[in-house]
């Protein structure tokens, strides 16, 4: 974890910024990837039920919380220690009617038809993205999770080591 110019940033395992956080404005989106993923809500008028999978610092879960009345938001998290941290250094709220976060090892379990009107991945670890959501089986479970109209939200970040132009 990082802070400078009131901004707190979590980094897992690398220099790259996962998450951050205004202080002044804890409920804002303060990284430009965040207001681009929000971005559905211009597509899909009538969301009430959103899963997502990995939590980092929250900053997604906190601005559907406290802007997004009608969402339930469900967050799936395999490390317990970034739901500590999230709810301790980065103030995502706990449990509520509205918001549940989730530790668990298996990012979709079972067969969920109909449950999501919105999924949306941002899960990695600090090599990029998890490779078990690099397969067809992944992407077909995502599909078993969202409703009919559902809306699939992938942030497809990567490091990239080196750049030649030809």
């Amino acid at each position: 974890m990082s802070e400078l110019d009131g901004v707190r940033a979590l980094h897992l395992g690398s220099a790259t910024i996962q998450s951050a956080m205004r202080i002044r404005d804890p409920f804002a989106l303060e990284l430009t990837y965040t207001r681009a993923m929000m971005c559905f809500l211009l597509f899909h008028s009538s969301v009430r039920h959103m899963l997502t999978i990995g939590l980092g610092g929250g900053s997604i879960a906190k601005y559907v919380h406290a802007n997004c009345p009608e969402i339930a938001s469900k967050v799936i998290e395999i490390n317990p220690r970034i739901i500590q941290v999230a709810r301790n250094q980065f103030l995502v709220p706990e449990n509520d009617e509205r918001l549940e976060i989730i530790e668990r090892r298996s990012a979709i379990s079972g067969r969920t038809p109909d449950a999501a009107d919105v999924l949306m991945i941002d899960a990695f670890d600090s090599n990029g993205i998890p490779p078990d959501f690099c397969s067809q089986e992944f992407f077909d479970q995502c599909a078993d999770v969202l409703k009919y109209d559902g809306i699939l939200v992938i942030n497809l970040w990567a490091a990239i080591k080196t750049l030649m132009f030809i």
